[in-house]
């Protein structure tokens, strides 16, 4: 029973609440009662008591001393346990209390902070990347669930064919990784990102949670940066209609209906989650946005375009009631708002695009429903486009059009004179 008990404690280091229970539900009434007759004692022979310290800035910590198995010296610990992301001073106190008291106990059950990251250095890089998946899975929805966990198995796939997945995570390099993303790069931009951002998520957590690597070989790995045009790149007619038919055939008509928000109404994903029934008005075609959900910080009254008001009706959103949120999880009517609609609704997106092959982001939806205004009039009314596209100026709308592909005439018709 030695140590066994106490071997998950740094797993929870990213939370004092999940850090005191991993240690308090580890240790029965008997043994709790048996240690606390010993838990004034400043020094035993094994481990000094932990204690808190709060630094001249006011940060806290937990340390005491365990036997380091190597110098055979009480060694000193000193872990923050992320007390210091708690900005309320009184309840810091309180999980810093805790964790200490909890600490004692494991100290007098005869837990030794040394072994347990004995036992995590013997981690294989593939040990190491499950474990810190799991950790990294805590606390996310269902869809990085699912995509996170995918994303890592295409790097195992390829460390298993360059015969990595047995060494050591401190031997994994930033030229291992490099070498991994040069497989990639027939992938999206976003794809490639998005590799970058869980890869180096996981070896984080290997450094600052299981502490098994002293530095994240990824740390100074770049995104890659989309090309101006790439950022401005409207969704062409053929690829919004192999997205609409896969959304329809999936049976995703409210993923769909939220799409079209963005490109009929030009709304922003992230403003959507606040969109109530009552702010839409079927009888004069308009739709209400509020000054604190815009970029101008002014209430809008946008145009209901008629092909965005013949899905709602389809989705009869126009029965629903005032105070209902048009959007919430899973992108159903809710009576309240669901926070992470943006992120799961771009989450959602990729899962589609990369399935299909087409390289855009979900953003690129509103500049599509501008550049058709733009490709499909030729007198542009800058500004109904500026009150639609939310700019809180002409000449950011002007500067908006100058960017955009504007469909040229044909100059055979024109009738020129020779010059």
């Amino acid at each position: 029973m030695k140590n066994k008990p106490f071997t998950n404690i740094d797993v929870h280091l990213k939370s004092p609440i999940l850090a005191t229970k991993a240690i308090l539900n580890v240790i029965n009434t008997k043994l709790c009662q048996n240690s606390a007759k010993i838990l004034n004692v400043k020094a035993m022979q094994n481990y000094e008591c932990a204690k808190i310290v709060v630094k001249k800035n006011g940060e806290y910590y937990i340390q005491w001393y365990n036997i380091h198995p190597s110098t055979k010296l009480l060694s000193r610990v000193r872990k923050s346990f992320n007390l210091n992301r708690i900005k309320d001073l009184a309840e810091r106190k309180l999980q810093a209390a805790q964790l200490q008291s909890a600490i004692n106990l494991a100290l007098a059950n005869e837990w030794n902070y040394f072994d347990t990251h004995a036992l995590q250095s013997k981690m294989t890089l593939l040990q190491a990347l499950k474990k810190s998946m799991e950790i990294l899975l805590m606390n996310v929805g269902p869809e990085t669930v699912r995509t996170y966990p995918s994303i890592m198995n295409v790097f195992i796939t390829w460390l298993n064919s360059q015969n990595l997945v047995a060494i050591s995570p401190d031997q994994f390099t930033a030229y291992h990784f490099t070498e991994y993303l040069q497989t990639r790069s027939d992938k999206s931009i976003s794809n490639v990102n998005n590799h970058i951002l869980v890869i180096r998520k996981l070896f984080k957590i290997m450094q600052t949670v299981l502490s098994i690597i002293d530095a994240n070989p990824l740390e100074n790995i770049k995104f890659r940066k989309f090309e101006e045009t790439d950022r401005y790149e409207a969704i062409t007619p053929d690829e919004l209609k192999a997205i609409s038919d896969r959304l329809r055939s999936d049976g995703e008509h409210k993923f769909l209906l939220f799409t079209q928000f963005i490109l009929f109404a030009f709304i922003r994903p992230g403003h959507l989650k606040f969109l109530r029934r009552s702010q839409i008005d079927f009888d004069n075609n308009t739709i209400q946005v509020y000054g604190d959900r815009t970029k101008s910080k002014r209430n809008i009254k946008k145009q209901l375009l008629q092909p965005l008001k013949q899905a709602l009706i389809e989705n009869e959103v126009h029965l629903l009631h005032p105070d209902t949120y048009v959007f919430g999880k899973d992108f159903v009517p809710a009576l309240k708002i669901y926070g992470t609609l943006a992120q799961r609704a771009r989450e959602k997106w990729k899962i589609l695009v990369d399935d299909l092959g087409i390289d855009k982001r979900m953003y690129s939806l509103k500049h599509t429903g501008a550049q058709m205004y733009l490709e499909n009039n030729e007198v542009i009314d800058l500004p109904w486009l500026q009150r639609q596209m939310e700019h809180s100026s002409i000449s950011e709308t002007e500067t908006y059009v100058s960017k955009r592909k504007i469909k040229m005439l044909d100059d055979k018709s024109l009738n020129l004179p020779n010059y």
